[in-house]
């Protein structure tokens, strides 16, 4: 399993293709973890106190190379910003026709296209770009987390949001929030570039995408989908590019939000 990607658990060596959450665990006093993974764990650092449950995955490793490679271990309560740190499956190919790099699922990890992003690109200012934040869960993820779906109050079904640190795939919402058309092809389109984009969203994302950037509180039956927030009665904390964090208001603005969430779009964002 070491050289290999798919079905490939954690390890240093395929650490280009895991998650933010893996990458950084030697600088939050987990390099144990790190060099020696395993499913029973929880990164007590990225679990916010004021929600409950383990800190695991309801889903265990069957110990063979298969999808519960994906599926089990710690879990985490804060989602980095793919418009800043990108994803595995970043857009790439012309402006007239969006396409991808290699898959995730294929390999190397290192050949994935890959933003790199280094502090000085982030040209709206460090201090006005979100890095990470409280992710929004509905209550019933609660105590079901890393779940796939959960049962809403009128007896349908709707996604968790909430893939455990193993599972890196593009796409993946348990790590992150904010996907943006350069970050995972099938968002993109041709056109009129989305705000500091090279890619504009694909045709039928304008009407309902824009709803998603936003924060809001935790609540039963709630569409986390892209959605940061928290369990807090005021507000979701967030940290910024600088190293700062902030309360964000649940009635901020999604434009503000947006403003706050891309890099380099040019926006000008109001100081409280």
């Amino acid at each position: 399993m070491g050289n290999q990607w798919t079905y490939t658990y954690p390890v240093p060596k395929v650490a280009p293709g895991c998650t933010w959450a893996y990458k950084i665990l030697p600088y939050v006093e987990q390099s144990g973890l790190y060099n020696n993974w395993n499913y029973t764990s929880p990164v007590k650092v990225y679990l916010e106190p004021a929600r409950s449950g383990t800190g695991l995955s309801v889903n265990q490793w069957s110990g063979n190379p298969d999808n519960t490679v994906y599926n089990a271990g710690p879990v985490t309560d804060y989602a980095a910003s793919s418009m800043l740190i990108g994803s595995g499956e970043n857009t790439t190919g012309p402006n007239s026709a969006p396409t991808f790099g290699p898959q995730w699922s294929s390999g190397p990890a290192s050949n994935w296209a890959s933003y790199r992003r280094k502090l000085p690109s982030i040209t709206d200012g460090t201090s006005n770009t979100i890095m990470v934040g409280g992710k929004a869960l509905a209550t019933q993820v609660y105590g079901n987390r890393g779940c796939t779906n959960f049962t809403l109050s009128n007896g349908a079904t709707q996604a968790c949001n909430d893939e455990p640190i193993a599972n890196p795939g593009p796409g993946i919402m348990g790590t992150l929030r904010a996907f943006g058309p350069d970050d995972v092809w099938w968002v993109a389109g041709a056109g009129v570039p989305f705000p500091g984009h090279a890619y504009p969203l694909a045709p039928g994302w304008e009407s309902w995408y824009f709803s998603t950037i936003v924060v809001v509180k935790d609540r039963p039956d709630l569409d986390s989908w892209n959605r940061w927030g928290g369990p807090y009665v005021s507000g979701g904390l967030i940290g910024m590019a600088d190293g700062s964090v902030r309360s964000l208001n649940y009635s901020t603005a999604n434009t503000a939000v947006l403003a706050l969430t891309t890099p380099n779009g040019g926006e000008v964002v109001a100081q409280n």
